[in-house]
């Protein structure tokens, strides 16, 4: 069988392997051997799709007293399912995973850095990027008079600062349009004409 993979360094983190005894007993009546049934935790070699998973899979397969299934395939017999509700301490035993999220969304949960699949190029182009960024700081601050001083902006490729013009003049609108409707726009003028003729007989007084 000839099969086309993606080769990647490290694909995804390790499986646990079977240890609890009545599975294992369980195995041995049924004479089912794994090629790596010791027990010790090694990374994925290989990770098959389902476009793939079809063409390795075989007719055999049985339940266990656990709950879990086994399957044959091309590549030998592989456990799969998870285990009864029910867990009785004489014969099953209960594995539980438990993940803490905080405040992760759930659609990084299976995103490639989380999964352990990195981009080497990536992360170096990412490094290199904050080495530059430090570095052009670490330049560009003086300390004259006892005070630090630093030309911002001090990051590459950053647009200019707004002004916030646009807001300022949405805000001023929104000042005058509640001042008609509330009838304190006369009032305003009125008390801005007044200070403004005060203003003028004040200058007038100086000048005289």
């Amino acid at each position: 069988m000839c099969l086309e993979v993606l080769s990647e360094e490290k694909i995804c983190n390790c499986v646990p392997k079977i240890t609890h005894k009545q599975i294992l007993n369980n195995l041995r009546e049924l004479n089912i051997e794994f090629s790596d049934s010791f027990s010790e935790d090694l990374e994925i070699d290989l990770l098959v799709g389902s476009n793939v998973l079809g063409r390795i899979l075989m007719k055999k397969c049985c339940e266990l007293d656990s709950g879990l299934s086994v399957v044959e395939t091309k590549l030998g017999n592989t456990v799969l399912g998870m285990q009864d509700d029910v867990c009785h301490i004489d014969r099953n035993v209960m594995t539980t995973l438990s993940m803490y999220v905080r405040n992760i969304k759930l659609t990084d949960l299976w995103s490639l850095e989380n999964l352990g699949i990195l981009n080497q190029t990536l992360e170096e182009s990412k490094q290199n990027s904050y080495e530059d960024a430090l570095d052009d700081f670490q330049q560009k601050l003086t300390i004259p008079n006892g005070m630090y001083e630093l030309q911002l902006p001090w990051k590459h490729y950053l647009v200019n600062l707004p002004d916030n013009k646009g807001l300022t003049w949405a805000r001023h609108d929104k000042v005058i349009k509640r001042a008609k409707r509330n009838g304190f726009l006369r009032s305003i003028k009125r008390f801005l004409r007044i200070g403004k003729i005060w203003g003028l007989l004040k200058l007038y007084r100086k000048r005289k």
